[in-house]
Parts: structure tokens; sequence; C-alpha cells
């Protein structure tokens, strides 16, 4: 199962695409005009800009951490994920969610 999220980032479209397999999200550029590319269709040639970690706490805070480590945001599920816009079904087991989320710079997430 993986999750899509639209993410703001200097302007630019940004997609972070997780997966429950592995604990760890990774960021994206899209180019190209958008479509429905995100949900299943063709169209968006992508770029890693970054890779992040998470894991749940002991009071199912989500821990979001860079390649070193450091800790970068803890998201309260209750708190800090303001609401999701879309969800779409595609494929064997892919479900995808969409959540409106602004980057605000290179060291923190900012939900």
């Amino acid at each position: 199962m993986s999750k899509l999220v639209d993410v703001k980032f200097s302007n630019n479209e940004m997609f972070v695409l997780s997966s429950r397999e592995y604990p760890c999200i990774h960021v994206f550029t899209l180019s190209g005009e958008k479509s429905r590319s995100l949900l299943g269709t063709r169209g968006y040639e992508t770029l890693v800009i970054g890779t992040f970690f998470f894991c749940l706490d002991g009071k199912n805070n989500i821990l979001i951490s860079d390649l070193t480590a450091n800790i970068i945001k803890v998201l309260s599920p209750e708190e800090d994920i303001l609401y999701t816009i879309g969800q779409s079904r595609h494929g064997a087991g892919i479900f995808y969610v969409l959540f409106d989320i602004e980057y605000t710079n290179k060291t923190r997430l900012s939900f």
C-alpha cells in the first residue's frame, strides 16, 4: 500500500510517495502539465530531491527524520494533518491518499 501526498516547495509542485513496506518517504519534483498522472495515468517526469524516514512513537505521533537521523518534525495526527483532499485506487492494492502540505524549507516539514 502506498500513499501519495501533494507538497508545496519553493512554489513548485511536489509530491511524496511513501510505502508501508519501507519506512521512508521520497520527495519528488513534478514536471509537465498537472494531470491525473499521480493517480495512475502517464505523463509525469520526476526528480528525487530528498529521502526522509518516519516511524510511529508510543503516542502514535509520526517522527520524520532525514538521512542523518535528525528529527525534522513530530506529527500528531489529531493536530498536524490538516485534511484529506481526495483518494483513488489504481492497480493491485495501490492506495493513494492526498493531503495539503506545505514544505517550508529543507529542514522542516510543516503540516
